[in-house]
C-alpha cells in the first residue's frame, strides 16, 4: 500500500468520523465503535455507531446546494475502493475498504466488506 493510498484512507475516514458526529444518534454520550482489519491485500476500517437509516446513494454534490458540507459521502466513495454501509437493530455499521497492489485494477465489484461484521450489535 502506498503512502498515497494510506492517506486517502485517513482522509476517508476522518469523513466518516465527521458524517458521525453531525448526523449520528444525537447523542455526545454514545460511543463509536472502531476496528482495523489487515489483510493480505486489503485494508478495511470499520465503524459501528448509533443512528437511524439513511440515503447512501451514490450522488454527487451539486455545489449550489452546499454552503459548508454535504460532500462527506463523496469524499469517502472517491478516496476509498468500497464504501458500504449495512443498518440493523438502530445501528449504523460503516466499512471503509482500500486495496492494495494487483486488485486495485482488478473489477472486483463487492470488496472483503460484504463479508465482515454482518448484523454487528457491536453498540
Amino acid at each position: 500500500m502506498t503512502d498515497t493510498d494510506i492517506e486517502d484512507l485517513c482522509v476517508a475516514v476522518g469523513e466518516a468520523f465527521a458524517n458521525v458526529v453531525r448526523h449520528g444518534s444525537g447523542d455526545a454520550e454514545e460511543p463509536v465503535h472502531m476496528g482495523v482489519e489487515h489483510q493480505r491485500d486489503r485494508l478495511l476500517v470499520h465503524l459501528v455507531y448509533r443512528s437511524d437509516p439513511f440515503n447512501t446513494a451514490p450522488v454527487p454534490p451539486a455545489p449550489e446546494d452546499l454552503a459548508g458540507g454535504g460532500y462527506g459521502l463523496f469524499i469517502m466513495r472517491t478516496l476509498a475502493d468500497v464504501v458500504e454501509f449495512t443498518f440493523h437493530d438502530g445501528a449504523t455499521h460503516l466499512c471503509l475498504e482500500k486495496r492494495c497492489g494487483a486488485l486495485k485494477s482488478a473489477n472486483h465489484p463487492e470488496g472483503a466488506c460484504a463479508n465482515t461484521f454482518r448484523a454487528s450489535n457491536a453498540c
